[in-house]
């Protein structure tokens, strides 16, 4: 075999081992309110349950349960969470060791919440999965079956033929999403964390100057983010919106007035918040390398949950 032959041999297998990811595959659920859970260990010993929000800066916890997992409080901080109404001033503490998605993080910091504090997660979730231990990684869920993969690339995901949405990261982080429906121009906040999709009600008047919104036609037990509380809605249904080459169909929507800080650059913005209720309709992955969704070929999401 001639030295070229070979040499070209090599190539080959580097690069098709370069393209070829190997998943940690670990199970997560649906909470009450259709939100991803998966389960954190701390010390290797200590489990609990928390929601994976894509749009919380920084991963939080309930104090009594930080506390017992040896956590030291470290003081006050502004925490972004665009999807609990912006920023939270949380204590923050140090946790030795977390494991989370079969990955473990050392000197992690953390998000306090109170016990008794407005703040809620919901059952036994005790916590929320943020930025800070998702960046760097792509997650691919299938709520059908209940896993989701993790891989440090996206190149299986290019392989299997599924398509990108390209996105963005703001300045806290999270996944957004532009596209255009009605002649309005969206910016879309990817957030897992919200068990509804919503739109900022000035965004809704431009997208129908015809209607006019009561603010009051239904009651939505919304959770976002830490948070939730029985809200009184007005409802949109839409038809055909796409993201790109997403064809989601249809998809209803609360109509309310959607709050952030400057910090995150949605502020005056046409927003919509992208909940869990069409997130987590089917397979779907969150690429926080490249700042994308995917979503496979083909792939339509036609109802609503």
């Amino acid at each position: 075999m001639s030295g070229l032959v070979r040499h070209s041999i090599i190539a080959c297998l580097l690069l098709c081992a370069s393209t070829t990811a190997t998943a940690d595959t670990v199970p997560f659920t649906l909470d009450a309110s259709g939100r991803p859970v998966i389960q954190l260990t701390f010390d290797n010993e200590t489990k609990q349950s928390a929601v994976i929000d894509t749009a919380a800066r920084r991963t939080a916890m309930k104090e009594t349960v930080a506390f017992a997992a040896g956590v030291e409080r470290r003081g006050l901080n502004n925490i972004r969470h665009a999807s609990a109404y912006g920023t939270l001033r949380l204590p923050l503490g140090s946790l030795d060791k977390l494991t989370v998605f079969n990955r473990r993080f050392k000197d992690n910091v953390v998000a306090l919440y109170p016990d008794r504090s407005p703040l809620y997660i919901g059952g036994e979730t005790t916590g929320l999965v943020g930025f800070d231990v998702m960046r760097g990684h792509v997650f691919r869920f299938n709520p059908t079956s209940g896993e989701v993969d993790v891989w440090s690339h996206s190149a299986q995901l290019a392989n299997d033929g599924w398509m990108i949405v390209q996105g963005r990261a703001n300045r806290s982080w999270d996944l957004v999403l532009e596209t255009e429906f009605q002649g309005v121009d969206l910016t879309i906040l990817v957030a897992t964390g919200s068990s509804h999709t919503l739109v900022d009600l000035e965004t809704a008047k431009k997208m129908f100057p015809e209607k006019t919104f009561k603010m009051n036609f239904g009651t939505w037990d919304v959770h976002r983010g830490l948070s939730t509380k029985p809200t009184n809605l007005d409802t949109l249904e839409i038809e055909g919106f796409t993201i790109g080459p997403w064809d989601i169909g249809k998809i209803e929507v609360g109509v309310t007035r959607l709050r952030f800080e400057p910090e995150t650059r949605l502020k005056g913005k046409n927003v919509m918040v992208l909940g869990s209720d069409v997130l987590m309709r089917g397979p779907i992955a969150f690429d926080y390398r490249n700042q994308a969704v995917w979503v496979p070929k083909n792939h339509t999401n036609q109802t609503s949950r």
